[in-house]
């Protein structure tokens, strides 16, 4: 795979692909700007074609951030079960013998 991430024409499947300078990351300047007018937005369809993509590329950010929160909210509630199943099981040995 040495010569896919060397050649600036290609990149690997599943990767974002080269960046694209017409719309920025959400992690760039231009696009932190913009986040402080989301909330004036009324209608959409009416913002250009950059700034609806703009806007979009903002809900996604949100929308991931509270996936992840509700990912580890969930890992931290499966290992605490897994603890006390744990506990549970090691008593129930314990009683046995």
């Amino acid at each position: 795979m040495q010569f896919l991430t060397s050649a600036p024409n290609l990149w690997v499947r599943g990767s974002p692909g080269p960046p694209d300078p017409e719309f920025p990351s959400p992690c760039t300047p231009t696009f932190l700007k913009r986040v402080d007018q989301v909330n004036e937005v009324q209608n959409v369809w009416a913002l250009a074609m950059r700034d609806r993509w703009r806007l979009y590329r903002y809900w996604v950010s949100l929308y991931r951030t509270h996936l992840k929160e509700n990912i580890r909210d969930a890992d931290r509630n499966f290992q605490m079960a897994s603890n006390r199943m744990k506990v549970f099981a090691d008593n129930f040995a314990i009683s046995f013998v």
